[in-house]
């Protein structure tokens, strides 16, 4: 009997590690989103009385590619680098005589034609670039004008992620889900 008992608590010490390694936590999964974009009160003028004109990119990038994208500087992708060609980014123009309220919003849904494109389908990875007029910033590398984020359904449990678009830079407003371990 207690031989049974034994074996018991061993299958069940083994459950356990497994499911503490992961084995029935998230499994990664590329999926579209519905992506909002707004454009922050901080870039509102009052001087001119409107918006700055305001230009966002949304590009997905596989892995070998995101270095490129990461260290490229943001100037030379909104003044003619090919990879904003080559990248089929789904863009985002907030033209300068919007209203001041509500604030400017464009959105990509989940059932875009852009999810289906063999650029976007399998890429692993969001990036999300804005030219903000005015801004004076770091050239290359980290630039919070431009935002990299997982498409890991794991990393946000939603399908709507939100952005805004501020003078200092993007902002993700969408909390990531908690770690599971």
């Amino acid at each position: 009997m207690s031989s049974m008992v034994n074996r018991g608590l061993v299958v069940l010490l083994v459950g356990a590690v497994f499911l503490l390694a992961g084995c029935g936590g998230c499994k990664t999964k590329i999926k579209p989103y519905n992506i909002a974009v707004t454009l922050g009160p901080s870039l509102y003028d009052e001087q001119a009385g409107g918006w700055p004109s305001v230009e966002v990119d949304i590009v997905s990038v596989k892995d070998p590619q995101l270095a490129a994208w990461q260290q490229m500087p943001i100037r030379d992708y909104f003044n003619g680098d090919p990879l904003r060609e080559d990248g089929n980014p789904y863009r985002m123009t907030f033209p300068n005589n919007a209203p001041r309220t509500p604030a400017p919003t464009r959105s990509i849904t989940a059932g875009d034609a852009h999810w289906n494109d063999a650029l976007w389908k399998d890429a692993e990875w969001l990036v999300i670039i804005a030219w903000i007029p005015n801004y004076s910033g770091s050239a290359a590398g980290d630039d919070p004008r431009r935002q990299v984020l997982p498409r890991d359904w794991c990393e946000w449990k939603t399908q709507q992620l939100d952005i805004r678009v501020d003078r200092t830079g993007i902002n993700v407003l969408t909390p990531k889900a908690p770690k599971q371990n």
